[in-house]
């Protein structure tokens, strides 16, 4: 017999209480789309060249990351987050990651440190899988 995943059998509900949790505390690298960068620079007003040497870097596994500054915390983090509105797809589809969304253990852990876990509507096991897509490996 075949067990579902957690997030395939539970209620999971989230919120963004745009407290920075998530954008001071170090969750896995913030991978970014050739798409994210386009629409980041453009929304920053910068050259997409620019805002590459300033801001993306290469992770362990050689994707395309958010530089994070020394402290570890994301360079558009300033008393909230700069880019909310156009925020990559990893960001957006934060807590639904692979390692969150797989055990009750590990959603209650970062219910523990994300006040908008369990707040907010219920998302559907097809949406929690599209977001899951975008985890941070």
């Amino acid at each position: 017999m075949m067990t579902s995943k957690f997030h395939e059998r539970a209620e999971l509900r989230f919120e963004c209480q745009e407290c920075g949790q998530c954008c001071t505390t170090w969750y896995g690298d913030v991978s970014l789309r050739d798409e994210d960068i386009h629409k980041i620079s453009k929304e920053l007003g910068t050259d997409e060249e620019v805002f590459e040497k300033r801001y993306v870097a290469r992770g362990s596994r050689g994707r395309t990351i958010i530089k994070l500054l020394p402290d570890r915390y994301c360079p558009f983090y300033r008393d909230g987050c700069t880019i909310h509105e156009f925020k990559p797809l990893t960001c957006v589809s934060w807590p639904f990651w692979d390692y969150v969304t797989d055990s009750e253990d590990n959603w209650n852990r970062a219910g523990k440190q994300c006040p908008g876990v369990g707040k907010g509507r219920v998302y559907s096991t097809e949406e929690i899988e599209r977001l899951r897509g975008f985890s941070p490996q």
